[in-house]
Order: C-alpha cells, then sequence, then structure tokens
C-alpha cells in the first residue's frame, strides 16, 4: 500500500517524505525508499544493548538498513536524527559513535541533534504505562555541548 500511494504521489509531482525507525527488513524498506524524495531516520543509541533496553530491539537491522539505503540511492537526501535523552544516551561517546556513522554515509546525509521533551508522557499515561524517564531534564548548556560534538564530527574533525 506504501510503496503505491508514493507511486501515485511522483506521479501527481507531490513532493515524498518518510519519518521512520528503519526497522523492517530491507527489501521492503528499499522499495518503500525507492520512492522518497526525502527521508528522515532516528538513530535514538549506537550501543545496541542500549538501544534494546530502551527500546525493545537492538539497532543492527536500523544501521545496516540505513548504510544499505544509502549506497543504493546516493543521490537521496537523508536526515539522521537523534533524540537526547538524558541518562540514556547524551554522553559524547553515544552522540560522537553516531555522528561518525552518519558522516561514513558520505554526501547528501545530514545529522541532527533533537533535544529531549516530555511531550509523550500523556501518551504513556493513556496506556497505563510508567513513564520511566520520570523528571528527567536536559539542560540547554549540555545539549549545546553536545551539538558541538556532533558538528566537530560531522564537518571533519
Amino acid at each position: 500500500f506504501t510503496v503505491a500511494l508514493l507511486q501515485e504521489a511522483g506521479r501527481r509531482r507531490l513532493h515524498r517524505a518518510m519519518e521512520t525507525t528503519a526497522l523492517a527488513r530491507y527489501s521492503v524498506f528499499e522499495a518503500v525508499v525507492s520512492e522518497l524524495d526525502y527521508l528522515l531516520v532516528d538513530i535514538k543509541a549506537w550501543d545496541s544493548s542500549l538501544h534494546e533496553k530502551w527500546t525493545g530491539m537492538p539497532n543492527g537491522t536500523i544501521l545496516a538498513n540505513i548504510a544499505q539505503v544509502r549506497d543504493r540511492f546516493p543521490a537521496l537526501p537523508i536526515r539522521v536524527r537523534t533524540p537526547v535523552i538524558p541518562g540514556v544516551n547524551d554522553s559524547e561517546e553515544e552522540i560522537g559513535a553516531i555522528a561518525r556513522f552518519v558522516r561514513s554515509l558520505g554526501a547528501n546525509t545530514s545529522y541532527e541533534l533533537l533535544k529531549y521533551h516530555r511531550l509523550g508522557e500523556p501518551k504513556y499515561q493513556s496506556l497505563h504505562r510508567p513513564y520511566e524517564l520520570g523528571d528527567a531534564g536536559l539542560s540547554e548548556e549540555r545539549f549545546r555541548a553536545l551539538q558541538a560534538v556532533s558538528e566537530e564530527i560531522s564537518h571533519g574533525a
């Protein structure tokens, strides 16, 4: 369905973008991405065990899919994003590792950090699930320091 929808949008000359976790069988992911003009994808953590602890899934498929899509579609603009979550992935090591991976993807790939917010908390409440991050917060100073790490690596330093 998604491929057919994107194909029809392309025939109508509509811009086609997708935001995804990239957690899918590669054949399915490639079929969808082949119809896109722009791809937004999250990498929430570099360390696979950390990723699995917080998302329920390891990140190997995600990283492999991003790399394969970049190889297959070198002209496709890809923006990789990391939501920076205090106490989870807010270390220089995590952000630096992701930034190095993004840099290795080459041209038409950019990296962006997203500052943590608590807008998802009501969703957890409506699902009667505990909001494990509690009152965690990320200071502007810490966020800027992590941005500096990612920019330094992303720009070849």
